[in-house]
């Protein structure tokens, strides 16, 4: 039997590579008819880091990072709208949501708080070496999900 697919959550932390895990979106939620949440975690920042700085520009920095991906995110959104509308009159209109936190934890909150039928996002973003120190953000969503997750290679260049 077939689960049907009728929320989509999109997880991206905006790097280039996710490109294809947007394409695949695009086409599971034409295909699905699903609403589709996009979301960006930003991290806060370490609170040891305040020693280097005046705590007001660590805080200003992380507020200015929201406004940068929640913008970024209303434009792949809009993007996303437009073309599906051009395919299908009914398609639904995106909703974007940039919270903070840790990243695969929040994730996984937020798919439960969605009701998401499937987490969608690239399976490398932002590159080895990080990957390797911090582990994968895809790893831990895949791991402690209890929901089905896509994983999107980026291509091979």
């Amino acid at each position: 039997m077939l689960t049907a697919i009728n929320t989509i959550l999109y997880a991206t932390d905006l790097s280039p590579e996710v490109e294809p895990a947007l394409s695949m979106v695009k086409s599971l939620a034409d295909k699905y008819q699903a609403e589709v949440i996009f979301l960006n975690v930003v991290e806060p920042i370490d609170p040891s880091l305040y020693a280097w700085g005046q705590m007001d520009s660590w805080s200003e920095i992380e507020k200015t990072t929201r406004n940068r991906s929640q913008m970024t995110l209303e434009q792949q959104a809009s993007h996303f709208f437009d073309e599906n509308s051009l395919v299908d009159s009914s398609a639904l209109r995106p909703s974007v949501k940039v919270i903070s936190g840790h990243v695969a934890k929040s994730i996984l909150d937020c798919s439960d708080d969605i009701n998401a039928d499937l987490i969608v996002m690239g399976s490398n973003g932002h590159g080895a070496i990080s990957e390797l120190l911090l582990g994968s953000v895809a790893d831990k969503v895949v791991r402690l999900s209890k929901r089905p997750v896509l994983l999107v290679p980026a291509p091979v260049k």
